[in-house]
This record gives structure tokens, C-alpha cells and sequence, in this order.
């Protein structure tokens, strides 16, 4: 995974990291030593998924309960890590819901969960990532369902084609006016995608307006930032997908832990650039 610049003190944290995606993530990074926190909002869950890994001698693996939902289980969270270890170096977003359809109730926790709670955590915690001469990562599990191609009105993936031409507002309000057409019907005759894709989208364009924002950081401040296409992987969340959850978590890992210097604001698929256009 290129130059080692991690060591059994640096601390990773991978929401949703109890099943799937994230365990093997979890797994991935553990087994290069460093310090990785399962972050789940199922406490059983989350012990037993340690406890698995304790059990194959991952003992640098460990559990704190987090539903990224919960703006109260996220401010806590964030100050167990800072008591705990001082901040964090590496933060996997992996958690997420999915849905096919623009129904109302549905959309509402696509977003919620992948857009507003992502941003919530992500936000949370970047005080806390610890200054150091390789510079904190933020990696946010996306998908090519979220690239604007799948956006049938050309006009609405416009509005999130250029980073220099929105912030992070006028995403936001993006976001509100979708809702509000799943709320009135017609979202699928205003040319929007599935309430998955309209979530992953707007991560994307999340992904890229951080990045811009922590780019001129100094010299051992340095944040990068990243978003990643895992693949069809087949979980729990999607049976039908046909990759293994190693195939999967392999980007994901691999730009966790990639040399200093590393790139920053872009979208990544099995090790390569990938395009948030499509």
C-alpha cells in the first residue's frame, strides 16, 4: 500500500464497521497495524465484530458505539476519541441505507443517512484528526450510482457538475428541493434518479467542496479527501451484487493508508480516478 507512513498509534475510525464493506475495511487496516475503531450503532453488533477480530489477533481493534443519526451518540463519540487517543488519523464514512425508489419516507432516510449524517459526523470529527507530517485521510464509501449521468434532467446535473460553481448551500438546497418533489410525486418525472443515487450524488459533490475547502492547509495539517466506488459487492445491503467484500474494501483501504501528498477531491474505483460525471 506504498510508503509506511502509519504505525500501531495511528488511530482509523469506519462507520458501520460491524458487517460488510466495513468490516473487511476494518479488517484490512488492522492487519497493517495500526489502531482501528468499529463504529456501530447496534452495541451487540459492534462487541461481537471486535471480539471476532480479537479472536484472530486483531487485538488493535476496538468498539464504540456510534449511530451517526444521533447528533448526541456523535458529539459523544467524538469525545471518547479525543480522551481516548487524542484525536484520530484516518476516517472511513462506510456506514449507509439504500433504496430504489423516490418514495417519500424512503428518500428522506437515503438522504438523511447518507448525505446529512455523513456530512454530521464528518464535520463532528475533522477538528479531532490529529495534525502530523503525512496528513489526516477522509475516505466516503460512494458508489458510480451517484455519478450525474444517471440524472435524466440535464438542467439538475448542472447544478452539480462544478465545484467552483456551488457550495454548500446551494447543495443543500438541492437536497430540500428533491425531498420536496419526493414528497409531491414527481420526482421521477423531474428527471431525478432513485433516492440512493440522488443521496450518493450529493456526498460526491460534498466530497469535492472538503476538499477544496482543507486544500491550503500547512505543512502538518494537511486533510485529504476522498470519495470511492466499492463496486457491485454483494451484502446484506445488496444481494445482488457479485464482488467479495475484500474486492470491495480494497480502494477504500488502499487511499486510508496511501504515501503522503497524496491526491485529494476525487472519486476513485479499484485503485484508479474515476469520474463523478460519468
Amino acid at each position: 500500500m506504498g510508503c509506511s507512513w502509519w504505525s500501531p498509534q495511528t488511530v482509523a475510525v469506519v462507520t458501520g464497521g460491524n458487517k460488510g464493506i466495513g468490516h473487511e475495511i476494518v479488517r484490512q487496516l488492522a492487519t497493517q497495524g495500526i489502531t482501528v475503531v468499529i463504529g456501530a450503532r447496534n452495541k451487540e453488533r459492534g462487541l461481537a465484530a471486535a471480539q471476532g477480530f480479537h479472536s484472530k489477533g486483531l487485538t488493535n481493534v476496538e468498539f464504540h458505539q456510534l449511530d451517526i443519526t444521533d447528533s448526541e451518540s456523535v458529539t459523544a463519540f467524538a469525545d471518547w476519541i479525543q480522551k481516548t487517543y487524542g484525536g484520530l488519523d484516518i476516517l472511513v464514512n462506510n456506514a449507509a441505507v439504500l433504496h430504489w425508489s423516490n418514495k417519500y419516507h424512503e428518500a428522506e432516510e437515503d438522504i438523511n443517512v447518507n448525505y446529512k449524517a455523513t456530512i454530521h459526523v464528518t464535520e463532528t470529527l475533522l477538528p479531532f484528526l490529529k495534525p502530523s507530517s503525512a496528513g489526516a485521510r477522509i475516505v466516503i464509501m460512494s458508489s458510480f450510482l451517484g455519478q450525474l449521468k444517471h440524472f435524466q434532467n440535464h438542467a439538475l446535473r448542472e447544478q452539480l457538475m462544478n465545484p467552483d460553481h456551488y457550495t454548500q448551500e446551494t447543495v443543500d438546497k438541492f437536497v430540500e428541493e428533491y425531498l420536496e418533489a419526493c414528497l409531491d410525486g414527481h420526482a421521477d418525472a423531474d428527471g431525478y434518479p432513485v433516492a440512493y443515487c440522488v443521496s450518493k450524488a450529493v456526498i460526491n459533490a460534498y466530497t469535492r467542496l472538503l476538499a477544496k475547502r482543507v486544500a491550503n492547509r500547512p505543512e502538518g495539517h494537511k486533510i485529504y479527501v476522498n470519495s470511492v466506488h466499492p463496486g457491485s459487492v454483494k451484502t446484506d445491503m445488496n444481494k445482488m451484487g457479485v464482488l467479495t467484500t475484500k474486492e470491495g474494501a480494497d480502494t477504500a483501504a488502499w487511499l486510508s493508508l496511501l504515501p503522503p501528498e497524496c491526491p485529494s477531491g476525487l472519486f476513485f474505483f479499484e485503485r484508479k480516478e474515476f469520474s463523478f460525471e460519468g
